[in-house]
């Protein structure tokens, strides 16, 4: 008489199994941005000087059909620079990189004057400034972290490494503060998620030094490069890199989830359900394609 059994379940078989099966759903679930409807933008300015102009971003005076009026930026100098309006301030955009959903902005403040001098931005930026929330605010920072750069005046020399004089920087080569000529003026590079100074205590500072302005560059290098205020004036006009990827993601995905591929921008149902339903799905399906051992 033969008796027969069912092996114990080959673990390997049944993770592989699943994850066919949660891929299928996937592809099923998702779409990428090429997939989108076009839309007419032949009456819109296509270009502001050499920065390409695409929705959802469009020009000031542009018809309703172009963009999105959150993301509008205006063309000024006889149309050869585009400049964006955030928080009040005014920022020349360097680079939009439509792939990466980014624009590279500087503080219209920031020039070269002659050789190594430059002039100071005109606004402060930091993390505060942005709410992070999709329904308010039409850009994030696009990096993790950005690097905030401090300014500070001084009633007394510092003598710390973390304070960086930006009197090398000044074309009368003297550590002098731009709001008072009587006190000192430094940088301080590097601050923590809430923008203060993680490596400046208070008795670092003391009641000599108040913050006069604040600023967020996306540095091209690693910010411990930034020890001179050559480098430091360099990253600042370089500038910051802000993104519109949430209001990119809710327009395409709405409350799903959002993923960035190398070939686009891809939606994934966020139910949770669906990964118990294909487990059991799979179980299921796994054991009654299991074949019998019959020994004798």
């Amino acid at each position: 008489m033969s008796r027969g059994r069912v092996p114990f379940p080959d673990c390997t078989a049944l993770l592989l199994h699943f994850f066919v099966l949660l891929l299928a759903s996937f592809c099923s679930q998702t779409f990428s941005k090429s997939s989108t409807t076009s839309v007419d933008n032949s009456n819109c300015t296509l270009s502001c000087g050499n920065i390409n102009i695409q929705p959802p971003l469009r020009i000031k005076g542009d018809p309703q059909n172009c963009g999105n009026q959150m993301y509008e930026l205006s063309c000024e100098e006889n149309n050869t620079i585009a400049v964006l309006s955030l928080y009040s301030g005014t920022y020349y955009v360097q680079q939009i990189n439509y792939n990466e959903f980014t624009i590279r902005v500087v503080d219209v403040g920031i020039r070269k004057i002659k050789d190594n001098y430059y002039s100071n931005p005109l606004y402060s930026l930091s993390l505060f400034n942005f709410s992070n929330a999709q329904d308010r605010d039409p850009y994030t920072p696009a990096s993790i972290r950005p690097v905030p750069v401090i300014f500070l005046d001084c009633a007394n020399p510092m003598n710390s490494s973390i304070f960086v004089e930006t009197a090398p920087c000044n074309i009368n080569k003297r550590t002098y503060s731009s709001t008072s000529p009587n006190s000192y003026s430094y940088f301080v590079v590097g601050l923590d998620m809430l923008g203060y100074a993680s490596s400046v205590s208070s008795f670092d500072l003391g009641e000599s030094c108040k913050i006069t302005q604040m600023v967020m560059v996306s540095p091209s290098t690693d910010k411990s490069y930034m020890m001179s205020c050559e480098a430091i004036y360099n990253e600042i006009a370089r500038g910051l890199e802000i993104t519109w990827f949430d209001y990119e993601c809710k327009s395409k995905c709405g409350d799903n989830i959002c993923v960035q591929g190398e070939d686009g921008l891809f939606c994934q149902n966020n139910d949770p359900g669906i990964v118990s339903e294909l487990l059991s799905v799979s179980l299921i399906n796994f054991f009654m394609t299991t074949k019998y051992e019959y020994l004798p």
